[in-house]
């Protein structure tokens, strides 16, 4: 009869058979066994996300590290989206813009645009959350951003946009902006949906951002069609920004500007009294935990030099030898 050790094994060889794909961090039970999805569940080697869906996890992460769950986020989304949806999905505008104006944060809660949808809220490992919006979705979108999610195009994100994120991401917004070298699309949007108020929105935060250029171009093009345009400055403050391809580039710089004087005051004062040793010491200690967070970020890959410490009764959880194996390594 098997050893408990030779059991775990041989789930191990099933998950690192599913991991041979590129996307290896998300497993759906239909791809494992209902024993050996036990088995890796109940020793920490998957957590699961929603019924039927589950993140691959390092055994010896500490209860409540979302590492895993973070890194892997956005690829869970898209897979369950097309499973669900097949391709008549997308993001929300704003959620668009977050993405293309390259942030890293997590949301609270990801919208789910799909005319097959019906609008119920999924709650996920938390404080994770996706609502299914029954809505249209864009004719057009756009797969080409870093995670290969459906998107509204850039230009008919910023047109379709609620106005409360102009005060509620501001980064974001400017960061977007910035990003727009041509009026083209945009005006294309406007003109042929006939968008006065977003129009005269729009204007006044390309005016904003010192882009009088497309703001004006929006302004005489929608008057000189016909339309009553009003423009208007959705930003609380005025800031100048460059125009730039790369999105965290304007984002540096933003956040240069405005942390700029918090960070020089604090810089000019003395952070500790450690003296050179213990200093040292503590950076050690913290560049293990760095380089610890880091491969979880890359994600954890079960491989076969794992399996046979397994199956041999060679390995636990909490043993640093054990470390976890990157896609790349």
């Amino acid at each position: 009869m098997a050893s408990l050790a030779e059991l775990l094994a041989s789930s191990l060889g099933v998950l690192r058979q599913v991991q041979k794909d590129n996307d290896f961090m998300i497993v759906k039970s239909s791809e494992i066994s209902r024993i050996h999805l036990k088995r890796l569940v109940d020793n920490n080697f998957l957590k699961q996300i929603i019924k039927g869906w589950y993140v691959v996890t390092d055994p010896r992460a500490l209860p409540g590290d979302s590492t895993a769950w973070y890194a892997s986020f956005w690829n869970f989304l898209t897979r369950y989206a097309n499973d669900r949806y097949g391709k008549e999905w997308c993001l929300s505008p704003e959620e668009s813009l977050s993405i293309y104006s390259g942030s890293s944060v997590i949301p609270g809660q990801v919208i789910i645009r799909s005319k097959k949808a019906n609008n119920n809220l999924l709650y996920l490992i938390p404080p994770t959350s996706i609502f299914n919006l029954e809505a249209s979705i864009p004719e057009r979108l756009d797969t080409n951003n870093r995670f290969g999610i459906n998107l509204y195009s850039l230009p008919e994100a910023l047109v379709m946009c609620s106005p409360v994120m102009y005060k509620n991401d501001v980064l974001t917004m400017r960061a977007s902006l910035a990003m727009i070298k041509d009026s083209t699309e945009i005006l294309k949007i406007l003109v042929d949906n006939g968008q006065t108020i977003r129009a005269g929105r729009l204007a006044g935060a390309f005016r904003n951002v010192g882009n009088d250029k497309i703001a004006d171009q929006i302004i005489n093009t929608m008057k000189r069609i016909g339309y009553d345009v009003r423009e208007e400055d959705p930003f609380e403050t005025a800031v100048t920004v460059e125009l730039s391809s790369s999105p965290y580039v304007t984002r540096l710089k933003l956040m240069w500007q405005e942390m700029r004087v918090d960070v020089i005051q604090n810089f000019s004062r003395p952070k500790c009294n450690l003296n050179g040793k213990d200093f040292l010491a503590r950076m050690e200690a913290q560049y293990k935990l760095d380089a610890y967070h880091s491969l979880s970020i890359e994600g954890y890959r079960v491989t076969d030099d794992l399996i046979e410490r397994v199956k041999t009764g060679n390995w636990k959880p909490d043993d640093n030898d054990n470390r976890v194996d990157c896609p790349d390594s």
